[in-house]
């Protein structure tokens, strides 16, 4: 019986951590290739979803070890990823309870000038390839909808 509930239980755990991993390895994309170094991506990425609402206010962090075996990367890379995003107080560590998603969104806006310096570039292109405005925003349009 002993043996049995133990096996349960720790079945239950195994299953719980899964899902839990799951969910932080769906919203945490491994495959974007970028020159910035990879604990800005995650500070990025962070900011990306809690601008998409998908993490909001109070909720929990995956540990700094949970993490980096998630995301596959060496811990002092999250270690870097959390302080960032500490001192830009977007989280908050708890001692003893975790990290977690703070109400202070004022650093997270859409860095409008990049996206207008790449869609300049965009159209720049576009225009030297001989591609028409209605090609492009075409193009663009089916882009959204993947």
């Amino acid at each position: 019986m002993y043996g049995y509930l133990w096996y349960t239980k720790n079945v239950i755990s195994v299953w719980l951590f899964m899902v839990h991993y799951e969910r932080w390895d769906f919203m945490f994309n491994n495959g974007n290739f970028s020159n910035k170094p990879l604990y800005k991506q995650i500070v990025d990425e962070t900011k990306g979803l809690i601008a998409k609402g998908m993490l909001k206010e109070n909720d929990k962090m995956p540990s700094v070890r949970e993490f980096a075996k998630i995301k596959k990367v060496n811990i002092s890379t999250i270690q870097k990823a959390y302080q960032q995003l500490e001192n830009e107080k977007i989280i908050t560590t708890i001692i003893g309870k975790g990290t977690f998603i703070t109400n202070n969104f004022d650093n997270i806006k859409p860095n409008y000038k990049l996206i207008d310096t790449l869609i300049e570039d965009l159209v720049r292109e576009a225009k030297v390839l001989g591609i028409t405005k209605e090609e492009l925003l075409k193009k663009i349009s089916d882009m959204f909808e993947e």
